[in-house]
């Protein structure tokens, strides 16, 4: 084919944000892919988390991001950014999408002012790697009927988390099983006695030095085909406190 030609098709595939595409195509090369090649799961895995810290310093993970926190506040920007791995590796598309997307999309979309400032930066950079608690082991992504429960205590200003029963654990949370220390988690709303529907809380699963949190239990999931390095847990919450904050609390198992 004519290079010309190869060039506009290029051009015309990648559509408005081909310069975004072409510089994740460029990233992919430099990380050097093939290195994951015979390696361990548990190696593969800390090679696709270190993969992701670098493009988070090439900016790619701040993109949908307030400009305030070192975005640019370009949803398009990243979605086109974010399909780009998924030529090269598919679990650090996952690991891309859950980071910046899911979790980090959570605290930006659904957070408050003190949230942004606490997290968005180190969400980005992945200085704080996190996971998204939504799906159920009883009732799949149907956020309508998840069973997780969040009290308000109003004397103790605490929120308390909590899984009545084995189908309301959180499941197929993908990061959860190595390397989140945070996770985005959904729960019915309870203030009162009323209930206030679906709200998100952060929750602490694993500290700085990546030992399980106390108020966690996690046991990995079967590995996705196509996704070697995937860490996707099953988790579940047994009572767990969270001082004034909407955010998730729990158990992983």
């Amino acid at each position: 084919m004519d290079t010309d030609v190869a060039a506009q098709l290029q051009a015309l595939l990648d559509g408005p944000y081909a310069d975004v595409r072409q510089q994740t195509r460029r990233l992919l090369i430099d990380l050097g892919l093939e290195k994951a090649d015979g390696l361990d799961r548990d190696t593969y895995r800390d090679l696709v988390l270190q993969w992701c810290r670098e493009l988070a310093q090439a900016g790619a993970g701040a993109r949908s991001f307030p400009a305030g926190y070192g975005g640019q506040d370009d949803a398009g920007a990243a979605i086109a950014g974010f399909q780009i791995p998924a030529t090269g590796d598919l679990s650090l598309l996952v690991k891309v999408g859950v980071q910046f997307g899911l979790f980090g999309g959570s605290v930006n979309r659904l957070g408050t002012a003190r949230h942004h400032d606490r997290y968005l930066r180190d969400i980005a950079s992945l200085e704080l790697p996190g996971c998204f608690g939504m799906s159920e082991s009883g009732h799949g992504s149907d956020v309508r009927s998840i069973r997780t429960q969040a009290r308000y205590d109003a004397d103790a200003q605490e929120f308390v988390l909590h899984t009545p029963d084995e189908t309301a654990r959180k499941d197929w949370i993908g990061s959860a099983a190595r390397h989140a220390r945070v996770a985005a988690v959904f729960a019915q709303l309870d203030v009162a006695g009323e209930a206030q529907g679906v709200h998100a809380f952060l929750v602490p699963i694993r500290s700085p030095r990546a030992t399980s949190c106390q108020a966690s239990r996690s046991r990995t999931a079967a590995t996705r085909w196509g996704c070697r390095a995937w860490t996707t847990a099953g988790c579940a919450c047994p009572p767990y406190v969270s001082r004034g904050r909407r955010c998730w609390i729990g158990t992983a198992r």
